[in-house]
C-alpha cells in the first residue's frame, strides 16, 4: 500500500494531512498504461470521488486484487463477483476479513470477530466516502445472505479446522512483528469492547496492555494482564 508522508494529491496538488480523507492503493499498473502514475499512489477521497477515470480505475484495481486472491496461501476467497470480492484469514495473529469494492477500488479490513456487528450496522460509520457508502450499501444484501457470520465465511473460504497460526508456526521475526501487531489490535478491542479472559473467562475491559519496546527473535512479547485474576496471555490464547 503506498505509504503517507505529507505529500500534494496528484489530482490537485495540494498538500494532503492526516486530517484529510485519503484513498490510495496498492503497486499495480505498468508504465503501459495511461493510469500509472496514480498506482501506488495518496489521494484525497473528495478528489478520487470526482476524478473522471476514477470508475476505470477503481475497476482495474478491484480486478487486479481478484487475480492476485487466487494465489494466497493464507487467505481464502469466501465469495468473488463482479461487484465485491470476499477474503479472509482466520489466522489468530490476523483474524480478519477483507471486503473489496468493485465501484471505488477500495476495501475494508474488519475484524472476525466483529463481522456481525458490521453487517448490522457498523459498516457505515467505517465509509470514508459517500460513493463508497453508496457502493457497499448496494453489495449488502448479498453479503448478509450468504455470510451472515464469521463461521460461514470461513467455511465457504475452506478454511475451517486452522486451529495452529500458520504464522507462529512458521516462526521468525515475521512470527514476532504480526503477534505485535495482533497483540496492538486486541489491545484496542479489550478497552473498547471487551474480551473473555483465557484464564478465569470473565468478559471485562479491565485489562493492562505490557507493550515491549524492541521486538526480537528470543526476547519477551507484548501481552495483555487480566486485573481480575493477573492471567498473561495474548492474540493466539483467544
Amino acid at each position: 500500500m503506498a505509504l503517507f508522508y505529507g505529500q500534494p494529491c496528484p489530482l490537485c496538488g495540494v498538500k494532503m494531512t492526516d486530517d484529510d480523507r485519503r484513498f490510495a492503493t496498492s503497486h499495480f499498473l505498468g508504465p503501459e498504461s495511461d493510469l500509472w502514475r496514480f498506482s501506488d499512489a495518496v489521494m484525497h477521497w473528495d478528489c478520487y470521488a470526482t476524478w473522471e477515470h476514477r470508475a476505470r480505475f477503481g475497476r482495474m484495481y478491484f480486478e487486479a486484487k481478484r487475480a492476485w486472491s487466487g494465489h494466497n496461501s493464507y487467505w481464502g476467497v469466501a465469495h468473488s463477483d463482479d461487484q465485491v470480492l470476499v477474503t479472509a484469514n482466520p489466522d489468530k495473529l490476523v483474524g480478519e476479513v477483507d471486503v473489496m469494492l468493485a465501484g471505488t477500488g477500495s476495501g475494508f479490513r474488519i475484524p472476525l470477530a466483529d463481522w456481525e456487528e458490521w453487517l448490522e450496522g457498523e459498516w457505515f460509520e467505517t465509509c470514508r466516502h459517500e460513493i463508497e457508502r453508496e457502493a457497499l450499501g448496494a453489495v449488502l444484501p448479498l453479503l448478509r445472505s450468504k455470510l451472515p457470520t464469521a463461521d460461514a465465511i470461513i467455511a465457504t473460504a475452506g478454511l475451517e479446522g486452522q486451529d495452529e497460526s500458520p504464522i507462529a508456526a512458521a516462526g521468525g521475526m515475521v512470527a514476532r512483528v504480526s503477534h505485535e501487531f495482533a497483540c496492538q489490535k486486541l489491545a484496542e478491542r479489550a478497552v473498547t469492547k471487551g474480551v473473555a479472559c483465557p484464564g478465569c473467562s470473565r468478559f471485562s475491559t479491565d485489562y493492562e496492555f505490557v507493550r515491549v519496546e524492541q521486538v526480537s527473535e528470543s526476547g519477551p512479547q507484548s501481552h495483555l494482564v487480566c486485573r481480575g485474576c493477573g492471567k498473561e496471555f495474548g492474540p493466539a490464547d483467544v
